[in-house]
């Protein structure tokens, strides 16, 4: 696991893009239990399923809504990260690895950090010149 600390919402953006880029991923924000948003962009909202697997779970009495799982790109990324509206209801936006359930990155905006199931990207994270290790900020 790579924990990458940043507070600028626009280069979790760009790390998210420079993802996509790189390997074909699905991509979707998961909502707050109180969100009352349909959609954000234009990607609809879903109550939902086994699907995929959320990062944040709030217990057996909250619906868990995310959006639904589109093509990772740069315009569906872009959507998520730049609704004014829709982005106060995001917990956390994933990539997911096409076909599988397991999520691959997650953004975690409000901890101002971005965790990577990819151990083999530290060096170009690094190069990058983001803040990432393989060990947990001592706040986490």
């Amino acid at each position: 696991m790579i924990y990458v600390e940043e507070k600028n919402i626009a280069t979790i953006e760009k790390l998210f893009i420079n993802l996509a880029e790189s390997m074909p991923l699905a991509l979707c924000a998961w909502l707050y239990p109180e969100s009352e948003v349909e959609k954000i962009g234009d990607i609809a909202v879903v109550y939902s399923d086994s699907t995929v697997e959320p990062y944040t779970e709030y217990g057996l009495d909250a619906a868990c809504q995310r959006t639904e799982l589109v093509e990772a790109n740069e315009d569906h990324i872009q959507e998520l990260f730049n609704d004014s509206e829709g982005t106060r209801a995001i917990d956390n936006i994933a990539l997911y690895r096409e076909g599988e359930y397991e999520w691959y990155a997650v953004m975690l905006n409000h901890e101002g950090i971005c965790l990577i199931r990819d151990d083999i990207l530290m060096k170009d994270l690094l190069s990058g010149g983001l803040n990432a290790s393989f060990d947990p900020p001592d706040w986490w």
